[in-house]
Order: structure tokens, then C-alpha cells, then sequence
């Protein structure tokens, strides 16, 4: 990663209102890598770019403000897209920071460990929401309720909130920024609607 995307992911100001700043070198907002190559994503998908990113910063910047305000934008997205691109997101950061497995007392480790230190800066942050975060990522989905109907969900805001806490946590501990995952995540869903077409 070129020394001014980083300064991209980690420069303070940046305000959810205004779009941020479209190309920094290869690994632009906006932009996925495609065999080698890089290429404008879509609106709907760029738009899901600009959100998570910005939710991310802002929680590597403890910034609740900015957090709510990116959040409040998850409403307004390809909500089942916003689901899969955080799965993969946070998948990545598991699996990388557990190599040789990841258990229920793993997840649960994470769970608390994210809670505890986001703690002083936000109140957003609901144990539920991080626990359907996790889930989501390794594909368990929950038990119905004792009425057969499944249980109730967290709002797309809480769950853009509680995956951007995760993976900041998860990227400070472990040194890394935001942008490989994502374009990742980009190459992934790309690659699952090749296989979904007839």
C-alpha cells in the first residue's frame, strides 16, 4: 500500500456528508482489483465502499459522531450486499488473527475484548449486534424463536457499527489497514454473482 493511501485511512476530518476523495494510486475508494487490474466499482457498490470505509476510520479514530452518521447511511444501501461485504471482511481478520482455528470461545473472546474497548468511546456498540456480525461471517444463522419465527434482527445501523468496532479492533492489533480487505471482500462478492448467474 502506497504511503499516501495510508494517509487516506487514517487522516482526521473527514466528514460523512462529502464524498471522500475518489482515487489515491491503486487503491482507490471506489476502485476493485480484477485480475491484476483495477477498475471503477458501480454506484450501488462504490456507495457500500464509501460506508464501510468511513465507518471504519471512524472507529479507528473513536469518533462516535462520525461512526452514527456513517451508520446512518446503512439503510439507504444494498442492505444483503452490505451484509456479505462485512462477512468477508471480517471473516479475513479472523481467520488471520486465529491461523489455526477459530472456536465459540474464540468469537466470544472477540465479542468481549471489542465491547470493553470500545466502552469509553461509544454507547452504539450492543453485544447482539457484534454476536450477529461474527455469526454472519462464518455462515450460522439464528434458532428460531420458542414461537417458530426467527429471532429478532439488529438494524442494518447496528450492524455496520458493530463490524466497523470489530474490524478496527482487529486492524490495530494487528497493524494492518482497511484497504486489502475490502477490495478483497469486492473480488469475493464479484466472483460469488459470477457463479449465481444461469
Amino acid at each position: 500500500m502506497s504511503e499516501q493511501a495510508k494517509d487516506l485511512d487514517r487522516s482526521p476530518g473527514r466528514d460523512p456528508d462529502r464524498d471522500p476523495v475518489e482515487t489515491v494510486s491503486d487503491v482507490s475508494i471506489g476502485a476493485r482489483w480484477t485480475g491484476g487490474t483495477v477498475r471503477p466499482l458501480p454506484p450501488a457498490a462504490r456507495a457500500l465502499d464509501v460506508a464501510v470505509t468511513g465507518a471504519v476510520l471512524a472507529a479507528r479514530d473513536h469518533d462516535e459522531t462520525a461512526l452514527d452518521r456513517w451508520c446512518a447511511r446503512a439503510g439507504q444501501l444494498d442492505t444483503d450486499k452490505l451484509r456479505k461485504l462485512l462477512a468477508h471482511v471480517v471473516r479475513a481478520l479472523v481467520e488471520e488473527s486465529h491461523p489455526t482455528g477459530v472456536s465459540s470461545e474464540d468469537l466470544g473472546g472477540l465479542v468481549s475484548r471489542s465491547l470493553e474497548s470500545a466502552a469509553p468511546w461509544t454507547s452504539a456498540l450492543r453485544a447482539p449486534a457484534m454476536l450477529a456480525v461474527l455469526t454472519g461471517a462464518f455462515g450460522v444463522h439464528p434458532d428460531p424463536g420458542d414461537d417458530g419465527q426467527p429471532a429478532a434482527q439488529p438494524s442494518e445501523a447496528d450492524i455496520l457499527a458493530a463490524a466497523a468496532i470489530l474490524t478496527a479492533d482487529l486492524l490495530d492489533r494487528r497493524g494492518r489497514e482497511l484497504r486489502p480487505y475490502l477490495a478483497a471482500a469486492f473480488t469475493e462478492l464479484a466472483r460469488e454473482e459470477t457463479l449465481e448467474m444461469p
